[in-house]
């Protein structure tokens, strides 16, 4: 994890606004969840990469011994903005890799938040499959919709992926920031959701203060517009920078992506 960390203390650049931390309220905590604070956030990538692992972490506290194939499933969660004292509604989706339920993950998109973009530091593929496969998908159905790009499974010392392989393919899909985590160890783990709401939290607060400027109120819940399905080609847009010929030190110091390690 060494260089990791020279990454992050190179490199970093943090576009998400102010962060903030989030205590997870459990199931005996009585809550009365601010209005309009409800958000939904989607995970998707290659399936065994990881994805169930790391909400099942979060969520429980602890992670699963067993593997079991997703299909579909969300999970509400309530968190407390622990510097404003805010109560957040999550509805966390996971989802299936595999493309035979490709029809059924494409309708998780809609009304989403933020999507995890997910790979795993032991398989390569998976990493190439986000510029490839994934990024296209979720330009086809949420345009507008941040990507927090992360990297699982950081506990395997057997790591086939680049570091600065992930941050040029962040780069290339402009996700918000790149970090790299263990639902095993739970490293990283609380980063991973404090920047997923973080970015989720103000961006509804600054469409607020648009609201307001324009003497028109913020509308129920936060939502990004969904987009319809774009029929023309969008695997151009994100040709694989992995494949690039150009130095990488050039092409990191234009970018504006958060790594984080």
């Amino acid at each position: 994890m060494s260089t990791g960390a020279n990454l992050q203390e190179t490199y970093f650049i943090s576009p998400i606004g102010k962060g903030c931390k989030f205590q997870l309220l459990d199931d005996s905590t009585s809550v009365t969840p601010d209005p309009g604070l409800q958000f939904k956030i989607v995970i998707v990538g290659d399936s065994g990469c990881g994805k169930t692992s790391l909400f099942t972490s979060f969520i429980r506290g602890y992670f699963p011994t067993e593997y079991e194939p997703t299909i579909f499933e969300n999970s509400r969660t309530f968190l407390k903005n622990e510097t404003t004292g805010e109560v957040l509604t999550a509805d966390l989706w996971d989802t299936a890799g595999q493309e035979d339920y490709e029809r059924l993950r494409r309708l998780s998109y809609q009304d989403s938040n933020l999507i995890i973009l997910a790979y795993s530091l032991n398989a390569r593929e998976s990493l190439l499959n986000i510029p490839e496969v994934w990024a296209p998908e979720i330009l086809s159905y949420c345009e507008n919709t941040p990507i927090l790009l992360v990297g699982l499974k950081a506990d395997i010392p057997e790591h086939n992926v680049d570091p600065f392989d992930a941050v040029k393919v962040a780069n290339s899909i402009n996700a918000v920031a790149h970090i790299q985590c263990s639902a095993k160890e739970m490293f990283n783990v609380s980063r991973v959701f404090d920047t997923c709401f973080s970015v989720v939290y103000n961006n509804y607060k600054k469409q607020q203060k648009v609201s307001k400027r324009f003497s028109k109120p913020a509308s129920g819940h936060f939502r990004t517009p969904s987009k319809p399905k774009v029929t023309t080609p969008v695997k151009a847009k994100y040709e694989n920078p992995i494949h690039e010929e150009e130095p990488y030190v050039e092409h990191y110091e234009k970018s504006h992506c958060c790594v984080i390690c």
